[in-house]
């Protein structure tokens, strides 16, 4: 009996033969979703909105459409690199905790906020922005507090341009039926001079 204990513990314990799981820790990032108008600036948020480990260093590529956007800056409460630019309509941005992990980012956390202006006389309707390179570690890396990389999930986010007030009454106030509720509400208050 005591053989055969000794023989099930040298399997397990033997060098090659037995080993843990890797477990790798993961991340969840999330590209805002958010509207304007043409010849406005917008600002979409990228978050952090779930992780099982510290993120000590990341690097992402996100893709939008430069016909319909042009990008002015980003702001960030850590100091990112400079956002690379490595064509038309695509960005990489990088950071990496100097501090050994005392500022490493966590669930809930606002990695970084990408400022756009939306060009004049683009139609209305929906423009993606794409985290890309989904399985390129050279464009899509996310590392935790003990130097692994690790597993992503990416929620890809948008621009959506909508027609202003003003336009949107220019070429529908000839036919109510066209009109929002909320336009004619608009209209309403402004005729009483009541807007509460």
């Amino acid at each position: 009996m005591s053989s055969s204990i000794a023989q099930i513990s040298s399997q397990l314990v033997g060098i090659g033969e037995f080993s843990l799981p890797f477990v790798r820790e993961f991340a969840t990032i999330q590209v805002g979703e958010v509207s304007g108008v043409a010849g406005e600036c917008v600002d979409v948020p990228v978050n952090l909105t779930e992780t099982s480990a510290g993120v000590c260093a990341y690097g992402l590529r996100i893709r939008y459409d430069s016909a319909a956007l042009q990008f002015v800056g980003v702001q960030s409460d850590r100091d990112l690199f400079l956002p690379l630019s490595l064509a038309e309509g695509s960005l990489v941005f990088m950071w990496t905790d100097c501090s050994g992990g005392r500022q490493a980012r966590h669930s809930g956390d606002r990695l970084f906020t990408m400022k756009f202006r939306i060009h004049q006389h683009i139609a209305c309707g929906n423009k993606a922005l794409i985290v890309d390179d989904r399985l390129n570690p050279g464009r899509l890396a996310f590392t935790d507090q003990a130097g692994y990389e690790m597993s992503k999930s990416l929620l890809s986010g948008k621009v959506t341009i909508v027609a202003s007030a003003r336009n949107w009454a220019r070429s529908n106030d000839s036919d109510p039926e066209n009109r929002p509720k909320w336009l004619d509400t608009g209209i309403a208050k402004a005729a009483t001079g009541v807007f509460y």
